[in-house]
């Protein structure tokens, strides 16, 4: 088993690793304490929802809308190809509405998002919660000795409580055809015996100490209609789809879909660079670059070169220096 101080001393030979650890990760629970005192999560960010708090990788997006009683989150990005939403506080307000009205609304609602997230509300000790339609925004779940754990990474929680491997998944992933059907394990298993993985199609209810699931689609038959009628709906949805990302790519600042559906299939997210340190580092290129040509004209006119003129290209170099090192730094700190 790997150990916490195993981690932090690879970390302390290389801190460029140390965001990969649990990338884009997060960790909801109603337990009191300091994630950051494990080597690789020091930098996580701490929110907190009713009782429950929620830890962050710096990376990981976190969105919230809260009323009166009720705060809504959303983990992830998603849009809505129906009512055209694309921003994830505005798909947050619609959710509470179609909440507000019935449970029917809500499922309706959340089974027109889009998207890789986890979405649900935190009413003082009890949240509701589910995944995307595919459950592509990885969860576990579990409650140990009263504590309740829902984290992107199951081994995550190993570092912070007492868990069993399972010997059943131990003896399943040294089956020899197992690499033959995906690195995934099937159904809601785990590596551990008090987590499951929380399932696509599936509402999770915590309450009193409980936690209670339920299937909600399909809820009743499927009434496809016409042909005709289902080509339209799904030529709406999909037009709805491309609308959408054409205004997410605008919101990143882009116009080739080809590198944006690329970038988002891989890493599932964007990131938008606006350093003012490059702007200055490039017009700091530029004067140097004059003042070298100026410089190079000089010496062919005179034959001579100067010492402040040397002295003015060594200030300008060692500006171009600093620049580079705080760019650098910038770009460390985003994976």
């Amino acid at each position: 088993m790997v150990r916490d101080e195993d981690i932090a001393k690879i970390i302390v030979e290389r801190p460029e690793l140390k965001s990969l650890v649990f990338q884009r990760g997060f960790l909801i629970t109603n337990c009191q304490f300091d994630i950051n005192t494990l080597a690789f999560c020091s930098d996580w960010k701490l929110y907190t929802m009713g009782a429950f708090a929620v830890w962050l990788h710096p990376n990981t997006d976190f969105y919230t809308f809260k009323t009166d009683s009720t705060v809504y989150f959303l983990i992830g990005h998603a849009y809505n190809p129906i009512t055209k939403a694309y921003r994830e506080t505005e798909i947050l307000r619609e959710f509470a509405s179609a909440w507000s009205r019935s449970r029917e609304a809500t499922d309706k609602y959340l089974n027109g998002l889009t998207g890789i997230f986890l979405v649900g509300w935190v009413s003082g000790d009890e949240l509701y919660f589910q995944p995307d339609a595919t459950a592509m925004r990885t969860a576990y779940w579990g409650i140990v000795k009263d504590k309740l754990y829902i984290s992107s990474h199951c081994h995550l929680v190993s570092f912070l409580d007492t868990i069993t491997r399972d010997p059943y998944v131990d003896r399943l992933i040294g089956y020899k055809y197992y690499k033959f059907f995906g690195a995934g394990l099937p159904g809601d298993l785990s590596p551990f015996l008090e987590l499951k993985r929380v399932q696509c199609n599936f509402e999770y209810h915590y309450s009193a100490g409980k936690m209670s699931f339920v299937r909600i689609f399909p809820g009743a038959r499927l009434h496809t209609g016409s042909y005709r009628e289902t080509i339209d709906e799904i030529s709406t949805i999909l037009a709805g789809n491309m609308e959408l990302i054409q205004q997410k790519m605008a919101q990143f600042g882009t116009k080739n879909l080809s590198a944006y559906l690329r970038k988002m299939a891989v890493d599932g997210y964007v990131v938008q660079l606006d350093l003012p340190e490059l702007k200055e580092l490039v017009s700091l290129l530029r004067r140097s670059s004059n003042n070298l040509n100026q410089l190079t004209r000089k010496v062919h006119e005179t034959g001579r070169i100067y010492d402040v003129d040397l002295e003015d290209i060594s200030q300008r170099q060692e500006q171009l220096w600093e620049g580079v090192k705080e760019i650098l730094t910038q770009l460390s700190k985003l994976s």
